[in-house]
């Protein structure tokens, strides 16, 4: 089974210095993401499909950036790479899905699973 790794990543301040972002920031910025996805798809599972735009079964950072920007949720380039620090537990720079569906099992865990959520297979 898969886990999300907690990594720190360095995200610009606003006067150009480097700043970590901690693992609550990691943390709310995926509970943030997952609240935008309750709202447009019933299943993780159909969001992640949604996101795949290239049906590769992989979500790219572009993938992910879009779909939230399409979905009114704008993130900057530090915090998709926050997201992504947490969750490509094999490093490769995409999600599958199952480090989609585990990067946001934290996040569930303060609320019962929705039925149609699948965290192995899919």
């Amino acid at each position: 089974m898969a886990s999300v790794k907690s990594v720190p990543q360095l995200q610009a301040s606003p006067r150009g210095k480097a700043e970590m972002v901690s693992q609550a920031q990691q943390l709310a910025l995926i509970k943030d993401t997952r609240n935008m996805i309750d709202r447009h798809h019933k299943t993780m599972h159909q969001a992640f499909l949604a996101m795949d735009k290239d049906r590769n079964g992989r979500l790219d950072k572009d993938e992910v950036r879009q779909a939230l920007a399409h979905w009114n949720m704008p993130l900057q380039p530090h915090e998709i790479d926050a997201i992504f620090a947490g969750s490509d537990v094999d490093g490769n720079g995409s999600l599958d899905w199952n480090e989609f569906a585990e990067a946001f099992r934290e996040a569930l865990q303060e609320s019962p699973f929705r039925q149609g959520d699948v965290w192995k297979g899919g």
